[in-house]
Parts: structure tokens; C-alpha cells; sequence
């Protein structure tokens, strides 16, 4: 008898599920759920059935339990998802019985892609940047006016330009000192995992991060640090980063391994530094662990279809370290390319969750549980910015959709209005009232909206 983390419906628990198996230990991930619909309703019931009232055979579209909807996914009937509100209409046409054992799952990995690093990199090799570089920048500090009366009016106009460097999240932990690291900050969902095959992004936790990219990282420098080995074979480091436990088996270190072990994150943490969005020329920089040169990145411009990325701009409330994974990461629309030579086609939505974002002067005037709205417009990005996100319809069973686009609000009024409807990214697992959301451009949302209707 084992705790364990559901994917979708463990929002529903509110906390860990109790399992029973013959293993001694499970390996820490998240797993979905396989039951009967009455079985659901009898263990985290009240909820109903909603029936399908145009069918003559006793058949049923959807399940309203634990204050969201369970709803069939488009492509298998035997996937479900639950999702945060009640029940709308009986947008899909497929339908379950009461001994139908549901899956309750989100985006999958598909692991019969065939997409392959080697062959995939020559085709791309023409998009990518060496990591860490960019262009020098100035930003503009102030504006004076002045005018000088007499025989003649004179008026003179200055404008200051200064460098100047904001502190953000990501520079408080980074710029921390250099023989420690915080165990929060590991836990944070900044790491930003990108699918090669189908430019689906996830966030995931740093320290799953770190596992996925460390050994690349550590194996293309010289020398090698000699504890490497050690860390990784005697001490199964990589596994350990993606375990529940790492604070408990840091501790069990020696000293000079647990210095060792702490040097090599702080590596890869600067080797990523300057991924995510790069304001000065409007990029997106997304690192590509590549075997042979994992020194490589895109970068993409974000405008148009890519205009969610300027969300992930790093702040004081938000971090970003973006890196391309193999894995075939698929949800809605995204699936497989079904390629082994994959030309890139770029981050086109990101898989996440959401939660309000409340400054420490605001007062909390209702005591019920926040959630998204239809209808309203959320600020979301860095505070002061331009972007907002509205919940769009859609027919998707796998979450809810977040079109972003810039505000049309004048700067001056932007700053007055900058505390109001305000959401951000849920920073660590324990954010138990965020909300599960696919982000994407609302250019990219309209245009979908037209293919899936024949409009051309």
C-alpha cells in the first residue's frame, strides 16, 4: 500500500490517493485513473450521469463529480478528462455505458513516434543560435521638457537612456551563493519541456528538468569532474532528481559529493540561463539538448501565432528555463508527426495550469474558490505588461483554452489597471487551486476555429 499522485482527477482528491500493489516501491510519477463510472461516483461521489437524451439506448456523455466535469476525449473513447466547471452540452458524439471502464488522463506521450534527434538535426541545423548570445541593449529612462521665455521662446527636449538590469526570479536564485541551492526552487515548475515532433510545451518541475538534461550537459565539458561517475553510478543522481525524496538523500551524501552534486546543478542552471523569452529582440530562446552539441538553440519571434511566449517572460513571479525533448508530447489538435526527420514547427501551445495572482496590498474581498470565467479578460504575463488571456469555447476534452493577445489599452491606463483580474502560472505542485489550461495565440485559436469548420 503505496501513496501516489493522480494526473487530471487527483485536483478532485485534493491531495495523494491510496494504492494497492505488489511492488515494493513505485516509481514517483503521476498516474491516471481506470474505473467504472459508478465506481467514481461511489468513492468521490455526490455527482451525476448526464445522459444523452436523443439516444434510445441508456448511453451518457459525461460525468459532473467533485465540482468539474469528466468528458470523453475526441480521439478514444476510453480517455477521459476532468476538468474544473459544470456541464455545458454533448459537444462530442462519443458516448460510454455504465460498465465502460474509463481512463481519466491528460496529454499523453506517444511513444511509437518515430522522430529521431540524429536525422532531425540537419534539417534544423539553419535555425539554431549558440546559447547565451545577444545583442547589447539600451532602455529608455526618462523624458525632460523645458522652455525658455523671452525675446525668443526656446524649448528643449532631452531623453535619458541608461542600462540597467531588473532582478528577477530567476537572477535571486541563480545569482544566490554559489555552494547552495533551494530546495523550493527545485521543486518550482520552471523548467519548460518542448516536444520536437509536435511543438506541444509542458511545464515540469526544475529537478525533472535537471534529470532530463544533465548527463548532455555534464559529458560535453572537460574535463569531466571525477564525482560524476560516482553521483551517477554509486549514488543514482539523475534518478534521485526525479524522486520525491532528493532533500533526504542529499543529506545522506558525503560532504564533498553533496559540494559536487550542488556545483554540477548550478552548471546546467547557468548553461540554461538565457533560455525562455529575450525581450530585447522579442525571442523566444528554446536550448536543444542535442547528444553531440547541446550548446544550440531556437530562436523564434513572438508575434503572431507564437504571442503566448511573452507570457513566460521572467519576473519577479515567474521563471522560464526551455529546452527541446524528444518525447512526443501530444494534446488536442498537436499529435504526431509520424516523421523520423522532423522539420520543427515550433512552440504552438503550452500545457499548464493557472491560478489568480493577488499582490500583497490587494484585500481578499470573497472567501470563495477562484476560477476561470468566460467572458472575462485576464492581465497575465510580467506585471505592467500587455497581454491578456480570456478563456475561449472549445470542444476539447483535455482542459480548458487560454487565447492570448495584446491589450489594446493605452500604456498610461495599463499601470492603473495592472492588479485587476490578474493571473499567473502555478509555481509549485502544491498549488492546489490552479486550474489545468492550454495557452495558445488567439491568432492561432481563430485560425483553428476556421479549419475545424471548412472556412479556408
Amino acid at each position: 500500500m503505496q501513496l501516489v499522485k493522480l494526473t487530471c482527477f487527483g485536483q478532485v482528491l485534493g491531495n495523494t490517493a491510496i494504492v494497492f500493489t505488489s511492488q515494493e516501491q513505485i516509481r514517483p510519477q503521476r498516474f491516471d485513473l481506470f474505473a467504472l463510472p459508478a465506481e467514481l461516483l461511489d468513492t468521490r461521489g455526490p455527482g451525476r450521469l448526464i445522459p444523452d437524451r436523443l439516444s434510445e439506448k441508456l448511453v451518457f456523455c459525461a460525468i459532473e463529480i467533485g465540482g468539474g466535469t469528466v468528458m470523453p476525449s475526441i480521439k478514444d473513447p476510453k480517455v477521459m478528462h476532468w476538468e474544473k466547471g459544470r456541464f455545458s452540452d454533448c459537444s462530442t458524439k462519443i458516448r460510454f455505458h455504465l460498465d465502460d471502464k474509463i481512463l481519466i488522463a491528460r496529454a499523453q506521450q506517444n511513444i511509437s513516434c518515430p522522430s529521431d534527434q540524429l536525422q532531425s538535426w540537419p534539417t534544423c541545423i539553419d535555425q539554431l543560435a549558440t546559447l547565451g548570445t545577444r545583442q547589447n541593449y539600451w532602455q529608455k529612462s526618462q523624458k525632460q521638457a523645458a522652455v525658455q521665455a523671452g525675446q525668443y521662446v526656446v524649448a528643449q527636449f532631452t531623453t535619458t537612456w541608461i542600462k540597467q538590469e531588473k532582478i528577477t526570479m530567476k537572477d535571486i536564485h541563480l545569482n544566490d551563493t554559489a555552494d547552495t541551492i533551494r530546495v523550493p526552487f527545485l521543486e518550482s515548475r520552471w523548467g519548460l519541456r518542448i516536444s520536437l515532433c509536435t511543438g506541444v510545451a509542458r511545464r515540469v518541475p526544475m529537478r525533472e528538468m535537471l534529470a532530463d538534461v544533465m548527463g548532455v550537459y555534464v559529458e560535453k565539458r572537460l574535463p569531466i569532474p571525477p564525482e560524476w561517475e560516482i553521483l551517477l553510478q554509486g549514488h543514482e543522481f539523475v534518478d534521485q532528481l526525479r524522486g520525491p525524496r532528493l532533500k533526504e538523500w542529499f543529506h545522506r551524501l558525503p560532504s564533498s559529493l553533496q559540494s559536487s552534486a550542488i556545483h554540477l546543478i548550478r552548471y546546467v542552471l547557468e548553461a540554461l540561463r538565457e533560455t525562455g523569452y529575450d525581450e530585447p529582440s522579442d525571442e523566444f530562446v528554446i536550448a536543444w539538448l542535442f547528444p553531440n552539441d547541446p550548446f544550440r538553440c531556437f530562436r523564434i519571434q513572438s508575434k503572431g501565432h507564437h504571442m503566448w511566449t511573452r507570457a513566460l517572460a521572467d519576473s519577479s513571479s515567474c521563471a522560464t528555463f526551455a529546452y527541446i525533448t524528444p518525447k512526443c508530447l501530444e494534446a488536442d489538435e498537436y499529435t504526431c508527426q509520424n516523421c523520423t526527420a522532423i522539420q520543427w514547427q515550433q512552440a504552438l501551445s503550452l500545457d499548464t495550469a493557472v491560478c489568480q495572482h493577488r499582490s500583497n496590498n490587494e484585500v481578499l474581498i470573497s472567501t470563495s474558490i477562484w476560477s476561470l470565467q468566460p467572458g472575462i479578460s485576464y492581465w497575465i504575463g510580467k506585471p505592467g505588461g500587455e497581454l491578456t488571456a480570456r478563456l475561449v469555447d472549445t470542444t476539447s476534452p483535455l482542459g480548458m483554452r487560454l487565447a492570448i493577445k495584446r491589450s489594446q489599452i493605452p500604456a498610461h491606463s495599463r499601470m492603473r489597471l495592472g492588479r485587476i483580474d490578474r493571473i499567473r502560472e502555478r509555481q509549485q505542485s502544491t498549488d492546489v487551486h490552479a486550474t489545468p489550461v492550454l495557452i495558445v495565440a488567439a491568432k492561432w485559436h481563430v485560425l483553428h476555429t476556421l479549419c475545424a469548420t471548412g472556412l479556408r
